[in-house]
């Protein structure tokens, strides 16, 4: 095996290009982005069992020192402490590496928050706010083509434009060259039945260069067959024919952008004058350059686009020559509105945002890319972000996640972009034959991003629900362990859904049918479905029970009424008793950042009976997202730039897109613990 590695070269070069990609990274390491959740509370970061035993780790020598402290009614307290501290590390109340932490329930926030209400008396809403300067561009091009003996047998073609006024990168130029070959071998069968086979193959390649992207270089290759029956006797034309494609992108300043590689299939019957045609095709791309992006709501633009030209050639025998003149004015990226805001509805209130096109709703999408009919036929995957929670405490600990007991559709925020589009075009020719011609379009098309009704049955069984007298046994929302094992609970509800398999529904006018039909990839119908088909009809079944009060419902019937803050003034003596200094605050207030649909208690049972509660929760009050450009100011050498308040607004006018972006999340909830130990847990 080594003898084969050291003699092949393919190998050797592989070997020698990851050892260099190693050394790069060490010696000049990639950028790295302070990304983090804001700031957090060392003391519920961590936690120690009581029973921990072991003082040395024996894989990394780190020392741990576990000190029981006391046991209140049952439950330890403790205090340890954790060798190997960073440097990045916050020392809690009780010293640098040392914990005392009586148990907490920290939670993951995914997309939004769980509990945001955008329908509530003291609603969630996010807001944004953004500016960018329009790119306007004024540009002309002249492009020659020749073609020898007809049928496209070898083209090619010249181009060289220069672009100017454009508010972003100034004056520029561009040129290509793109030729081509096609190749076309066709056979014939005469009898009955007349056959014909034509293969072709096409090679082509498109050279240019940009002022601004550099040079580009783009092969393509091509094959395609098609077989053409003619019954004479029965009147009958009959097609087979396939294609495929495979073509690459590279640009001097970027690398391969992409491999693009696509497909088709096409099968055809005319009989008696009438056609009939089934089409299966498909286009994929493999790219290298696309960003990533994070979900949320867009701003709706005005783009504007304007060309006019002009075509002029001559015919001469085996040959034609053609050259066009054409121009153009664009404006793109121009802001209908600055702001934004939109009620924001978490997991456990999606069935609120049913009625609401403007809502914006907790999910995220995989692979988000646009729907073409002839290429990308799959819709992008749609995930719901709920939030996980973790617990800990002695006797307890795990990870807990929200369900719903329903299935629902899940949209973007309605909104509307309009593109305006105009052309004018005058042809001449010369030769054999003169021609003369001319056209003008304009085109106003308004582009909506929202919920998908028209025509799509689906949308009223693939509801939301929520909380209903009619089935008061009904769980919109439940919580289970994450990894937790039990059998299935609901057979009718995941047989409605096409049970475990792959499924589509069918589309198609909704009229008064509020039905239709799941089909699987072979067309075969998986299940048909109804009203409130894709409900839970049971609940589903869990080993430990989490439930969550929120701060209206923790105030009525929570262990504890009020937020008790204890203050580090310690005890303070009374006749009848030591007693820790404390203050009490309603759990909610209208107008207050502690409102009242938001999660403010929760308890969890055991599998062996004990309740914990963890009833006081440590507030997010708010979080946002900022990026604008800074003044055209010199960095002093302190690597801090200076910006003044213009910047950091939608009145940006700072570098060469005037660009800013604000996204103001708002608060949400961190439960953890009481920081009282006979009220945080409670057996």
């Amino acid at each position: 095996m080594i003898r084969l590695f050291r003699l092949t070269p393919v190998l050797k070069t592989f070997v020698v290009l990851t050892l260099g990609a190693m050394v790069g990274q060490l010696v000049f390491p990639s950028m790295g982005f302070a990304l983090t959740g804001g700031p957090s509370s060392p003391e519920f970061s961590s936690f120690e069992p009581v029973g921990t035993s072991n003082m040395v780790d024996l894989s990394t020598g780190d020392f741990t020192y576990n000190i029981p402290l006391m046991d209140v009614e049952g439950y330890p307290i403790n205090i340890s402490y954790h060798s190997g501290i960073t440097m990045d590390q916050e020392a809690t109340v009780v010293g640098l590496g040392w914990t005392l932490n009586t148990g907490s329930l920290n939670r993951n926030k995914r997309g939004l928050a769980d509990d945001f209400d955008g329908s509530a008396a003291d609603p969630d809403i996010i807001e944004r706010e953004m500016n960018i300067r329009p790119n306007r561009t004024v540009g002309g091009k002249y492009e020659t083509s020749f073609e020898l003996f007809g049928g496209n047998t070898a083209e090619l073609g010249l181009g060289f434009g220069v672009f100017y006024n454009n508010n972003y990168q100034g004056w520029g130029y561009e040129y290509n060259v793109s030729p081509s070959l096609n190749f076309n071998k066709m056979s014939k069968e005469e009898g009955e039945e007349d056959i014909e086979d034509t293969t072709t193959v096409s090679l082509g390649v498109n050279i240019g260069y940009k002022s601004d992207t550099g040079f580009g270089l783009s092969p393509s290759l091509g094959i395609g067959n098609k077989i053409k029956k003619t019954n004479k006797a029965a009147k009958e034309i009959s097609s087979v024919s396939w294609k495929g494609g495979i073509g690459a992108s590279y640009n001097s300043r970027g690398g391969i952008q992409a491999l693009t590689f696509s497909g088709s299939n096409t099968q055809g019957i005319t009989k008696d004058d009438k056609s009939t045609s089934d089409y299966r095709g498909f286009n994929s791309a493999i790219s290298f350059s696309t960003p990533t992006y994070n979900p949320s709501s867009s701003f709706p633009f005005l783009n504007e686009f304007y060309s006019f030209g002009g075509t002029f050639g001559t015919e001469f025998f085996g040959g034609n020559q053609q050259a066009r003149l054409t121009g153009y004015i664009g404006r793109q990226q121009k802001l209908k509105t600055n702001q934004l805001s939109h009620p924001a509805f978490g997991y456990f209130n999606l069935d609120k945002s049913e009625s609401r096109k403007y809502a914006l709703q907790d999910f995220n999408r995989e692979k988000d890319t646009p729907f073409m009919k002839w290429g990308t036929r799959n819709l992008p995957l749609a995930n719901l972000t709920y939030d996980l929670f973790s617990a800990s405490g002695h006797g307890i600990g795990g990870q807990f996640r929200a369900h719903r007991g329903d299935v629902g559709m899940v949209h973007d925020p309605l909104i509307a972009s309009e593109s305006v589009n105009g052309s004018l075009g005058v042809d001449f020719g010369g030769g054999n034959s003169f021609k003369f011609g001319g056209s003008i379009n304009l085109n106003i098309t308004t582009s909506h991003t929202g919920g998908w009704k028209f025509g799509n049955k689906i949308f009223r069984t693939a509801r939301f629900l929520g909380k209903s007298q009619d089935d008061p046994l009904f769980e919109p929302v439940y919580f289970k362990r994450v990894g937790e094992l039990n059998g299935v609970s609901d057979n009718d509800f995941i047989a409605n859904l096409g049970d475990d398999g792959a499924v589509r529904p069918t589309l198609g006018n909704v009229g008064g049918n509020v039905g239709g039909i799941l089909a699987r990839e072979d067309g075969s119908i998986a299940a048909t479905y109804s009203g409130d088909d894709f409900k839970r009809s049971s609940r589903n079944r869990r080993s430990q029970a989490f439930t969550t009060l929120t701060a209206e419902e923790a105030s009525i019937y929570g262990l504890t009424k009020k937020l008790r803050m204890f203050s580090n003034q310690g005890f303070r003596y009374h006749h009848s008793g030591a007693v820790l200094h404390h203050q009490e605050y309603d759990r909610y207030a209208i107008g207050s950042y502690r409102k009242g649909h938001h999660v403010s208690e929760v308890q969890i049972v055991s599998g062996g009976g004990s309740r914990y509660v963890y009833g006081l929760p440590a507030y997010n009050i708010s979080t946002e997202e900022v990026s604008y450009n800074t003044s055209d100011l010199t960095e002093d050498g302190s690597g801090i730039i200076s910006y003044n308040a213009l910047d950091a607004s939608i009145y940006n006018k700072s570098g060469v897109d005037h660009y800013y972006n604000r996204e103001s999340t708002g608060l949400y909830l961190q439960p953890s613990p009481d920081g009282s130990p006979f009220t945080g847990l409670f057996g």
